[in-house]
């Protein structure tokens, strides 16, 4: 069906634009960017992607760094933060189908009880992340002294790793962006979930 080929690109097309905006979010306490000046650095990092694969994937933050006049190195921390927030999405978008899977469907108790695990281990994830963006130090300090008890450098890289962690969420300077991000996350993966739905119910 040539209009359902055209509305499966024409959702996977405006992720990209929901991509440009989250950028600017991520950006905006450095340096304020419209979503336009961030939606061709998004087109060709993904076309990048599908002709290289995930090598490639680092194009989009060399791009904006070029576009923006800002370093690279922040844009990779932005970059970082934005994979952080598709892993939450889609594990959520995940875990409610799963949850919430048909009765009539074989095996839907598994479905069900994998689905409410998986949204427990998203929320899990979700709490430790508020936890480190206000008290990362404390926890970096925690995950030091405690397992630097098994293994000293193992100690200091896990307090390394909490403290790059809570400086990235650190990117986003008020709990409005967080939301508005989060929201961002969700609709996007939504759109995504959308059209891979457009196509599976046709083939």
């Amino acid at each position: 069906s040539f209009g359902h080929i055209v509305a499966g690109i024409a959702l996977i097309y405006s992720t990209y634009w929901l991509r440009a905006v989250r950028w600017a979010v991520f950006v905006s306490p450095t340096k304020k960017v419209t979503a336009a000046s961030l939606l061709g650095p998004q087109f060709i990092g993904f076309t990048g992607v599908a002709l290289f694969g995930r090598l490639a994937d680092l194009t989009r933050p060399y791009l904006v760094a070029r576009r923006i006049g800002l370093t690279l190195s922040s844009q990779v921390a932005v970059y970082t933060i934005e994979r952080m927030f598709d892993l939450g999405a889609a594990a959520l978008v995940f875990s409610s189908a799963l949850a919430f899977t048909p009765r009539g469907l074989p095996n839907h108790h598994i479905f069900v009880r994998t689905g409410m695990l998986s949204l427990a281990a998203t929320a899990a994830i979700a709490i430790f992340a508020g936890i480190v963006r206000v008290a990362g130090g404390a926890v970096a300090s925690f995950a030091r002294s405690t397992l630097g008890r098994l293994s000293q450098p193992l100690g200091e890289s896990f307090a390394t790793k909490i403290l790059g962690f809570r400086d990235g969420l650190n990117a986003l300077s008020s709990l409005k962006d967080f939301a508005l991000v989060t929201l961002l996350s969700l609709a996007m993966w939504g759109i995504i979930g959308a059209a891979y739905q457009i196509g599976r119910a046709h083939v």
